[in-house]
């Protein structure tokens, strides 16, 4: 589930690579900010009913000067509790490392998600073997093909 730096990564991929063999589905929701992913992702928890959901989201909120990085944090935060039942394990994927002027805050976004994670159930996935110089595309904001690989390496790490 998350915005569209995910949109190359293929769930058949990722069910094909894990030690546990499942049925992964990858949602992505182009330019949807964390607060109206709530309401995007209750068709698919009703139709799949998964056992696990990662949340790879917060990037489109970042441009937005209203939005500290401590109200992006607790945004995902409540997007994560929104999913969380005693029968979904929920997991939030770190906001992958910018090549822009959002970058810094980014990174903030992502110490605060650490900390507040380490005391709730919610799982975390880091991407700090993501580099901008290296790992995106002209864009800066987007992963190459290399990056893309790392960060379904890191995804595959969770699960």
């Amino acid at each position: 589930l998350g915005d569209s730096m995910v949109q190359k990564i293929k769930g058949y991929d990722l069910s094909r690579s894990i030690k546990f063999k499942s049925n992964v589905k990858v949602r992505t929701f182009s330019d949807a900010k964390v607060r109206s992913m709530v309401d995007h992702i209750k068709p698919t928890i009703r139709e799949y009913q998964p056992d696990h959901v990662i949340i790879h989201a917060a990037t489109n909120d970042l441009p937005n000067d209203d939005k500290t990085p401590i109200q992006i944090c607790n945004d995902l935060i409540n997007l994560a509790a929104s999913i969380k039942t005693q029968d979904i394990e929920v997991a939030i994927s770190a906001i992958v490392p910018r090549g822009d002027s959002y970058n810094e805050k980014a990174m903030l976004v992502n110490n605060y998600l650490q900390n507040i994670i380490e005391n709730t159930g919610y799982k975390f996935i880091r991407h700090d073997n993501i580099k901008p110089e290296n790992h995106l595309n002209g864009s800066k904001l987007h992963l190459n093909q290399k990056g893309n690989s790392i960060f379904t390496s890191n995804v595959r790490g969770y699960l």
